[in-house]
C-alpha cells in the first residue's frame, strides 16, 4: 500500500502567525506518523525546516492576484500530480478557492480548513461577495473544516442543504503543556507592571493602539515595562512613537518560542489590540503560562477570551471617555481580582485548549475517510 500524502497549501507568512503555527503542531503530532507531510513555502531555509520538523517543503509563492492566478491553479495541479495518492489541504480562503478552482478544472480533490470567516471582516457591500466564496470553497471541497465553533455554528445556522451541512466539521485548536512554561509559585503582579503584545507589525494588528494603551496607564499613574515581540513594515514607525511619547516600550522583534514563554511567564497582561483574530494561539499559550489577556472586541473574541473571566474584552471608547478608562484601570490593577482571574486562565488552559491529540485525532478521522483506510 502506498504512503498517503498530505499537502498543506497556506497563505501569509509560511514562518509566523496562527495558520503557520496550527500547520507545524499538525505535521509534528505523532498521530500522523503513518501519513507523508508537504508543506508549501516561499523558500526553503533553517528556520522552516525546524518549524515543519517531519515534513518535506516545497517552493510555491502563494502571492496570489487576478493576474497570475490560473497560473497558480496549474502550479497547485502540479504538486497534486508531483505526489500520487494525496490531498490537498487548504487555509484560509484565499488558497481554498485556488483549491477550489483547482477541483473545478481538474478533480485534484481538498480539504479546508477555515480560519474564520472573512465576510464578517468586510463591508457590508462586499460581504455577500465573500459568503458566496465561502460557500463555493465548501461546495467543491471533501470537508470543510472550522476551528471556531462561533464561525461553524453561524454556517449552520444559515445553511439549509443537507449535502453542505455535512461537510462542516468543527475542530477546535489544542496545544501540549509546555516545557517553556515557569514551573515556580511566583506571584508576577507588581510594579512595574511588565505588559506584552505579541504579532506582526502590520496594520490590521494596530500597534499603535498598544502604545495608546501604554500611554493611557503610565498618564493614570501606573508604573509600566512594555514589550512587543514581533516584526514588520511597521517597527520603524512604532519606535518613532514611543520615543514621541517617551514611553518604556521595548521592540524586540522576531523572537524563539521559547523567548514568548518566557515573557508571557513573567508579564502582568497579554495586551491583543488586532482589528481581528481567529484562534490566537499566543492567547491560548498566555492563558497556559496564568496570563490575562486584554483584547479588542471584534468578531468571535468571546471564543477563546471571556470578559472578566480569563481577561477583558475593551470597547474602543474607554480610551476617549475619562470616567470609564479610571474604572478599567482600577479594575485591571485589584490584586485580588487578579489572582481570581490569573487562576481562570490556568484552569480554562487545561480543561478546554490542551492536549494536541484532540485536535489531531479529528483531523485523522477526516484524512482516513477520503482515503478509506
Amino acid at each position: 500500500m502506498s504512503q498517503r500524502i498530505i499537502i498543506q497549501i497556506q497563505s501569509g507568512s509560511e514562518d509566523s502567525g496562527g495558520i503557520a503555527n496550527y500547520i507545524s503542531l499538525l505535521v509534528k503530532s505523532e498521530i500522523f506518523s503513518r501519513y507523508k507531510y508537504i508543506v508549501t513555502v516561499k523558500k526553503i531555509n533553517k528556520k522552516l525546516k525546524k518549524k515543519y520538523d517531519n515534513a518535506k517543503l516545497e517552493i510555491f509563492d502563494n502571492s496570489i492576484n487576478c493576474f497570475n492566478f490560473v497560473n497558480k491553479v496549474f502550479a497547485v495541479r502540479s504538486l497534486s500530480l508531483k505526489y500520487k495518492n494525496s490531498i490537498l489541504h487548504s487555509h484560509a480562503l484565499k488558497i481554498g478557492l485556488l483549491t477550489a478552482f483547482t477541483r473545478l478544472f481538474f478533480n485534484a480533490k481538498f480539504i479546508y480548513t477555515n480560519h474564520g470567516l472573512r465576510y464578517k471582516q468586510k463591508r457590508k457591500y462586499i460581504s455577500f461577495i465573500y459568503f458566496l466564496f465561502e460557500i463555493f470553497v465548501m461546495v467543491l471541497s471533501e470537508k470543510y473544516i472550522c476551528i471556531r465553533a462561533t464561525d461553524y455554528h453561524y454556517l449552520k445556522s444559515k445553511i439549509k442543504l443537507n449535502f453542505l451541512l455535512k461537510k462542516i466539521v468543527l475542530i477546535k485548536l489544542r496545544i501540549d503543556f509546555q516545557k517553556y512554561k515557569n514551573k515556580t509559585k511566583a506571584f508576577k503582579f507588581q510594579p512595574p507592571y511588565i505588559i506584552l503584545g505579541v504579532g506582526s507589525l502590520i496594520d490590521i494588528k494596530r500597534p499603535y493602539k498598544f502604545i495608546l494603551w501604554i500611554d493611557l496607564l503610565v498618564k493614570k499613574g501606573i508604573p509600566i515595562k512594555a514589550f512587543w515581540l514581533g516584526d514588520g513594515p511597521l517597527m520603524r514607525e512604532m519606535i518613532e512613537l514611543t520615543k514621541k511619547l517617551k514611553l518604556d516600550i521595548t521592540w524586540k522583534g522576531e523572537v524563539s518560542k521559547r523567548t514568548v514563554y518566557n515573557f508571557l511567564n513573567k508579564a502582568s497582561y497579554l495586551i491583543q489590540t488586532s482589528q481581528f483574530e481567529v484562534y490566537p494561539t499566543v492567547v491560548i499559550e498566555s492563558f497556559c503560562c496564568g496570563t490575562p489577556v486584554i483584547s479588542t472586541n471584534y468578531w468571535g473574541v468571546d471564543e477563546l477570551i471571556k470578559d472578566k473571566i480569563n481577561g477583558y474584552i475593551i470597547k474602543s471608547e474607554y480610551l476617549n471617555d475619562e470616567i470609564k478608562s479610571i474604572e478599567l484601570v482600577k479594575t485591571l490593577f485589584n490584586e485580588s481580582k487578579y489572582k481570581i482571574i490569573s487562576e481562570n486562565c490556568k484552569r480554562d488552559f487545561y480543561n478546554h485548549f490542551h492536549n494536541h491529540k484532540y485536535t489531531s485525532n479529528k483531523y485523522k478521522k477526516v484524512y482516513e475517510n477520503f482515503f478509506k483506510i
